[in-house]
């Protein structure tokens, strides 16, 4: 099925932790739920009953979902649960794609779609754009206003570093925080006096100094007006204890964005030119 400019449009994006699924309509996301990446087969029999709200009705025979995986094992099992389903899934590839260019051939398709987001959303403001993302990994991706990919650093995410330090030293307890529910750690001290505040303090501010060095390394790097977005399940919690001006905007959804942008391209190719 080719889709038209009309249709709603399915995004996916397997990420390490969690798989999220949206539902667009042209540059407006309509919904998205998410789920642990390791029930990611086992989420595409459930698939049509949560669709049927974002779909208004429309039929799911065929219907193209496409795919960002930095997960090969998870997005393989899952596009062929929906096959089985009647989807018809497209994994997105570099190159798929003409808007971010300059990519290594090892670049992962989430990096790619946040860079293409804030390149499509951002990239007429500036001279060049930051792109943090404080996922499983804490990563941040240079692209300038000509869509050309300038370079990166990758380091590990603020999450895995707490469970990391429990797991590696048998006398600490392992700290899982995912910014979400009660916010326990609002007051974080830099002279803690628990063992437990003293591991979420080094934690954090390792990636607050860690991110404040790197934009301020690219930043001496780059020439002219440079804007840094910021996207992630924690990048308002460590955003917020993060030196003004440090980040310009913040975008939760730019990986989805970034996808639904790659779509459009796409589909947009796909379509015949008009020859009358």
């Amino acid at each position: 099925m080719t889709p038209d400019a009309t249709s709603k449009r399915i995004i996916v994006n397997v990420g390490n932790s969690r798989t999220t699924w949206a539902v667009f309509n042209g540059d407006e996301l309509v919904k998205s739920w998410s789920n642990p990446t390791t029930q990611s087969r086992s989420q595409a029999p459930d698939i049509a009953s949560d669709l049927d709200e974002g779909l208004d009705g429309e039929s799911i025979e065929n219907q193209v979902v496409y795919i960002c995986s930095v997960v090969p094992s998870a997005s393989l099992a899952l596009i062929e649960a929906l096959h089985e389903h009647g989807f018809d899934p497209r994994e997105i590839r570099l190159d798929m794609q003409k808007g971010i260019t300059k990519l290594y051939p090892t670049f992962g398709t989430d990096r790619l779609a946040n860079c293409y987001a804030a390149f499509k959303i951002y990239g007429s403001e500036c001279d060049n754009l930051l792109v943090l993302d404080f996922g499983t990994a804490t990563t941040i991706s240079a692209v300038n206003s000509e869509g050309e990919f300038l370079g990166g650093m990758i380091t590990l995410g603020f999450q895995d570093t707490l469970t990391t330090i429990g797991k590696r030293l048998e006398q600490l307890p392992v700290i899982d925080y995912d910014g979400n529910g009660e916010r326990v750690f609002d007051n974080v001290s830099p002279l803690s006096n628990s063992t437990r505040d003293s591991i979420f303090a080094g934690a954090l501010y390792s990636q607050l100094g860690t991110v404040e060095k790197w934009t301020n390394k690219c930043k001496q790097e780059l020439q002219g007006k440079t804007i840094v977005v910021a996207t992630g399940g924690l990048s308002r919690y460590i955003g917020q204890h993060l030196e003004q001006g440090t980040i310009d905007a913040f975008d939760k959804e730019l990986t989805l964005k970034g996808v639904n942008f790659i779509a459009q391209e796409l589909e947009a190719e796909a379509v015949p030119a008009d020859l009358s």
